[in-house]
């Protein structure tokens, strides 16, 4: 079985509720999760968990050192010229993103916005729920034309960190019996 799922349930202590196929499962203390989190060869998944859901900011400093690589490395493939500094906001906004996110402010993450009596599509993330690429682009410090060159970088660093909390989800499952 896969976890679908890690929620925090308290803040202090933080325990986590797997949930496989929506359903509630027995409860791991942030003990269990770093003890599974620390048999992983690659450090990133377990950086990534423990500043997602521990609250870590020095986990989140090295995940970021490590991000800003592989940002650099993308960046040089697309033959993009970006300066160091952009390649940095590239890389810390894709990491929060992936940690809190961004809500559209219209909608509120709803995806829909009320006109008077009539539910519409939001418009301004485009029924995504989320801020638009106009959002992120000032989020990271570009004009829309250049972020549109840089989006698809910005999205394989997604990708990147997606695979690193499935992996790190896999460990935590496979090492509980989950």
């Amino acid at each position: 079985m896969k976890i679908d799922d890690i929620a925090i349930l308290e803040a202090h202590p933080v325990k986590y509720q797997p949930l496989v196929d929506g359903d509630p499962i027995a409860q791991l203390t942030w003990e269990d999760v770093t003890f599974a989190l620390g048999t992983i060869e690659d450090t990133a998944p377990s950086l990534l968990v423990r500043l997602k859901y521990g609250n870590e900011p020095q986990a989140g400093r090295q995940l970021l050192r490590r991000l800003k690589g592989y940002a650099h490395i993308a960046v040089s493939q697309t033959r993009l010229e970006l300066s160091l500094e952009a390649i940095k906001r590239l890389a810390e906004t894709a990491l929060e993103v992936s940690v809190i996110p961004p809500i559209c402010p219209t909608c509120g993450g709803r995806k829909e916005a009320m006109i008077g009596n009539l539910k519409v599509i939001c418009e301004p993330c485009g029924g995504s729920g989320l801020i638009a690429a106009k959002g992120l682009a000032s989020k990271v410090g570009m004009s829309e034309a250049d972020w549109r060159k840089v989006e698809p970088t910005f999205h394989k660093l997604l990708t990147l960190l997606a695979r690193w909390e499935d992996e790190a989800k896999a460990v935590i499952a496979a090492h509980h019996n989950i």
